[in-house]
Order: C-alpha cells, then structure tokens, then sequence
C-alpha cells in the first residue's frame, strides 16, 4: 500500500465516524464512489440462544455491504465480514454473528445512513428520496415501518432546543402519511420518532411521556416548542383552521382536550 493510499485509508477510517471499525482498504470505483474494506475490532458477542456472553471464535459469516454517509461528496459502501463467536454452555454449541451498535442485520444501511434516510423524508415523498438518493422505494419502507413506535430515551437528552414535527407522504397524490417527529440538540437536528399516522390522538399518545416538572436538566423542555411545518395551511382553510405555534409544555397543549396540532382560525 502505497502513502496516499495509507493516508486515504486513515481519513476515511476518522471520518466514517463508526466504533469498534478499523479499515483495511479504500477503493474508489470506476462511479466515484469509495468502497471500503474493514473488519470489527469488538471482541464478543452474546449467544443468540441463551443470552449469555461468548467469546471462542467461530470463523466469520458472509461479506455484507452497507451504504454509509457520504464523504467529500462520494457514495460510500462498507464491506465486512463480521466474527462469529461458538457457545459453550448450550448443549448444541450454537454458533452466533456478533451485533453491533451501527447497523442492524439485513438492512443494507449504516444506522447513520438510515436517520439521513428519514430527514431527507421530512417535507418530501418516499419516491422523490428514493430518486433523489438512489436508494430502493422499499428499503425506505422497511426503515420507515421499522422505526414506527420506537420509544424515546427521554433521560439521554439533557437539552432539547426544538421540536418539528412535519408530515411525510408515502406517494405524491395518495392520502397515506406518517409523521416524523425531530429534535435540534447541539446544533443537530436528530430523529425523535415515527409516528404511523398524522391523527391528533397519535400525536398527543406520542406526547403524553414528555417529560415535565423535572429537575435539574429537565427544566430545560419548559420552553421547548413547535411549528407544525409540513402541514400544508391549505388543507385546513376550507375547514377554519390554520396551523399555529404550540408551546408542549402547556397543560393546555397536552391536556386530553387540546387542539394539539391546529385551532381554529378568527377570520375564517
């Protein structure tokens, strides 16, 4: 290898920004794009039987490919083969490929990929992304229904500026939503949630674990708020309604009678 190639291999090793990876070889393909080649340096797993650690080797499973971020403009594809690891205390010795953190199995995508999927989503249809980032219409489906009433570790976020909650339409022309519901914390906006439908009642069952009246950090969400962007003013005009700004840490917006997401417009 020569030292360019060393050094390419370096950054793209700090820049893909994933634990327990070391890079092997970057190759970039007759596309542009970088096709890396690494191995995970995390040592164990846990049996899939049993639940208990592991840690005799057992070889390695079959090459996986992942899109991951871009960097400096390029596509970027992952190839490893991750570690099996043998048991010894279940009475067939079963073996296990070793889980990690940033990315789950047979998806195809890096974790990080896969939230830059959703925020692409928002004010946006499936199939526009799916053009725009030359990923599959039903790949997007299966992140969207995958992510779709995954709780929020509320005790992980010390700080939550923003909340956003835009409406994303399945096809253009179609009456199928989700919602997706965002967060800005140091400076980034991240995913909260997806909601399988824009109903008031799904929005406020989504709500009523925010947390309040906590210490300390906590106090931070009294004055987190909202606008209902996406939400096209339009759709609620022939009805009275426009959209308007919500404070979430008003009784009066979580309350079980709350016009969460609109009220009704003075002048019609």
């Amino acid at each position: 290898m020569s030292s360019k190639e060393d050094d390419l291999r370096k950054a793209v090793e700090v820049l893909l920004d994933i634990p327990d990876l070391e890079v092997k070889e970057v190759i970039e393909s007759r596309d542009g794009s970088y096709i890396v080649t690494a191995i995970s340096t995390k040592e164990g797993t846990e049996c899939h039987k049993c639940g208990k650690r592991v840690e005799k080797p057992y070889g390695y499973g079959e090459w996986v490919t992942l899109r991951h971020l871009p960097i400096l403009g390029k596509d970027v594809y992952i190839r490893i083969r991750m570690p099996k690891y043998q048991c010894t205390s279940c009475d067939d010795n079963p073996t296990t490929t070793q889980r990690v953190s940033w990315f789950e199995p047979k998806s195809g995508h890096t974790k990080a990929f896969e939230k830059h999927i959703l925020l692409a989503c928002v004010n946006s249809t499936i199939s526009d992304v799916s053009i725009r980032e030359g990923v599959g219409y039903e790949a997007i489906m299966g992140l969207i229904e995958r992510e779709i009433g995954q709780e929020v570790d509320w005790k992980k976020i010390r700080k939550l500026d923003v909340l956003g909650i835009d409406e994303i339409a399945l096809k253009k022309g179609h009456k199928d939503f989700v919602v997706i519901v965002t967060g800005r914390i140091d400076g980034k906006t991240v995913i909260l949630g997806v909601l399988e439908d824009r109903l008031k009642a799904t929005v406020k069952k989504f709500f009523r674990v925010f947390p309040r009246g906590y210490d300390g950090a906590y106090n931070t969400f009294v004055r987190t708020c909202t606008i209902i962007t996406s939400m096209r003013q339009k759709r609620f005009s022939e009805k009275g309604y426009t959209l308007s700004r919500i404070d979430f840490m008003s009784p009066s917006c979580i309350g079980m009678d709350s016009k969460l997401c609109v009220r009704k417009s003075s002048g019609g």
